[in-house]
């Protein structure tokens, strides 16, 4: 089997990046980053196991923690909401 050569290395690291800033986007609009956030930590982490420490590298995980934070958040914020709502609801019906 073929060695990675740096450009698959810095793909997987792009790749991670973007995973990353996916997270970001959707834990904003509603949680739902969390799978992109773990899948963009694990690829970082495949790149730092094969020695590549490089921008991209750091930006993505920089970018899925940030992304993981803001998915939990939002996920809790809309769960305490939904369940407020549906018990104010049931008092009038």
């Amino acid at each position: 089997m073929a060695e990675n050569t740096p450009a698959q290395s810095s793909g997987l690291a792009r790749a991670a990046k973007i995973l990353g800033i996916v997270s970001i986007i959707l834990g904003v609009l509603g949680g739902g980053g969390i799978v992109f956030a773990i899948v963009s930590l694990i690829l970082g982490g495949q790149c730092k196991n094969k020695g590549i420490e490089n921008a991209d590298t750091k930006t993505a995980t920089t970018t899925a923690i940030i992304g993981l934070v803001i998915s939990i958040i939002v996920s809790i914020v809309v769960g305490v909401l939904s369940s407020v709502l549906a018990n104010g609801m049931s008092r009038y019906m």
